[in-house]
């Protein structure tokens, strides 16, 4: 595993042979922040992350409304089951 190399080739990407150091010390593998408020956020949510980062620019009823969203995708395709919803406020 300390030698493992990245390669990829893709459409629009090359990466050539590659040691990617310092290796994070958190595992599996670094938190999965993701943030939006359409239902396929939501879908990626439930399936690849750690949590939902969203300011409030809403009624909190509507923010609510969104992370009950996000918990109904969560059952319904068996996704992590610890979410951790982050928000926050903007002070101007």
């Amino acid at each position: 595993m300390e030698d493992d190399i990245v390669e990829f080739k893709g459409e629009f990407y090359n990466i050539p042979a590659s040691k990617i150091r310092p290796r994070p010390i958190q595992k599996p593998h670094i938190p999965i922040y993701l943030g939006g408020y359409s239902q396929g956020t939501f879908t990626r949510i439930a399936n690849y992350a750690n949590a939902w980062i969203r300011d409030i620019n809403n009624s909190l009823d509507q923010v609510k409304s969104y992370i009950d969203k996000i918990r109904n995708e969560c059952y319904k395709y068996g996704g992590f089951s610890s979410i951790r919803f982050l928000i926050y406020q903007k002070l101007l």
